[in-house]
Parts: C-alpha cells; structure tokens; sequence
C-alpha cells in the first residue's frame, strides 16, 4: 500500500508440517495445520479505520477440519511516534465451522470479535510485532477462541525477510465440548510483496 493510502492490504498465511517419532524409532507424519487471512482496512478521519476480515483454518492437531470466517468492524490506530503503532477494535461476522468429533459447533454460527496489534521498529529494517485476536459465538459464550502472536522480524531486502516469533492458539470448544490449545516457536522466512 502506497504511503498515506487510506487504503491498507494485508495478506498472511502459515503452513505447519507435524512428524511424531515412535518409540520404535520410526517417523511418521501426525497432522498437518494452515491457515489464511486477508484484511482490508479503509481509513476515515484521522486515525480510524474500517476493516473487513476472511479467515480460513485447518488444524488436524485439534480436530478442525474447516472454519471459515468473515468479519467487519471498525477501529482505531494510534501512532505516538514514526517507529511505534497501536491498533485495537471490533467487529461481527460469521463463521462456518466443521470438525471431526463430534457436531456441537459445526455449521453457520455468529461470531463477534476484539483485537489488537502492536508494532515496534527498533531500528531501519527489524520490528517487533505483537497481535490479539479474539473470536466468541455471542449466541453460545463457550464457544470461543483466541490468538496471541509476538514476532521479531529481520528484513534482509526490500522482498525477502526472516520472523521469529512464539504463537499461542487456544479453542474453548473445537465441537467436541473440549478445550484445546497449541503455542508453537516458528522461525520463517517472509516474502514481500
């Protein structure tokens, strides 16, 4: 996005490879975990913004074979100096959910959702980036789910990029009535476009 735009794109996405290694020595492969999010914001006045949000997620580690969602809210951001931005807001939107246990969950559900981002740059080309997503089904407060990322990332050139970052995801209820929660290290290379 061109400078001062009131337009701002973000596409992200993760593939996670899992392989379990047996007793017998043997490796096999355990699950597979992705997932995509493209977010469009539109910003009015000084500092605040709309932003539309459509998520996609597999993650066989906790039995989620398809969710889908697609949000719209508002927000705001604060920018105290050239290095340092805090934004924070809401939204309501949808979520299509599918899992393998059991179908408590599955189907079209309402989704209100909080969050939260922090960005740091410490110097030219390296930044600390810290995220908060928050999703609960405002019908059936159980169901709920949260995201928490922290990332130092290191940009070598104008494409090519390395992240650091610890990542923490948590579901109350995944349509078995079970919580279940997953934190991964990921060391990755980004590109830039």
């Amino acid at each position: 996005t061109p400078q001062n735009s009131p337009h701002f794109f973000r596409y992200s996405g993760a593939y996670t490879y899992r392989e379990t290694e047996q007793t017998s020595g043997s490796k096999v492969k355990s699950t597979d975990k992705y997932d995509l999010q493209f977010i469009y914001r539109r910003s009015f006045f000084k500092n605040w913004f709309v932003q539309n949000s459509i998520a996609g997620r597999v993650d066989q580690i906790k039995g989620i074979d398809r969710e889908l969602q697609e949000s719209i809210g508002i927000g705001y951001s604060f920018k105290p100096s050239d290095r340092f931005e805090f934004v924070f807001g809401g939204g309501a939107g949808i979520s299509d959910f599918e899992a393998s246990g059991l179908d408590t969950r599955n189907g079209l559900n309402p989704l209100a959702n909080v969050f939260q981002e922090i960005s740091w740059k410490l110097f030219e080309r390296t930044s600390f980036v810290q995220k908060f997503d928050y999703f609960v089904n405002p019908e059936k407060s159980e169901q709920y789910n949260y995201r928490l990322s922290a990332a130092l990332r290191m940009r070598v050139t104008d494409l090519l990029g390395f992240e650091f970052s610890l990542n923490k995801n948590f579901d109350n209820d995944v349509g078995t009535g079970s919580a279940q929660d997953d934190t991964q290290w990921r060391n990755a290379i980004v590109v830039y476009f």
